[in-house]
């Protein structure tokens, strides 16, 4: 699963391998795929600092792939580490 993090009140796009894509709304949204990301990501990647594992999304993240999104919406699509994703 894929998964733009907006900032709060603005929207955020879920894509899934099966590429079903779903327009949600608001950080309760992204709060916990990002979670969920991070729980896989240390797993994958072993121990990491709170701001180490934050840092790890943002530098993987895919940016500017959202189109039409709101001013302000940062526009990346967090990655899981699957280089086959």
């Amino acid at each position: 699963m894929l998964m733009g993090y907006p900032e709060k009140g603005q929207r955020a796009v879920v894509l899934t391998r099966i590429w079903f894509q779903n327009t949600i709304s608001g950080t309760s949204m992204a709060t916990p795929h990002i979670t969920g990301l991070g729980a896989y990501l240390l797993a994958l990647l072993g121990s990491k600092t709170p701001a180490d594992l934050c840092q790890y999304i943002q530098n993987t993240a895919t940016l500017g792939t959202i189109t039409d999104d709101p001013a302000g919406t940062i526009n990346a699509i967090a990655f899981n580490g699957n280089p086959n994703a």
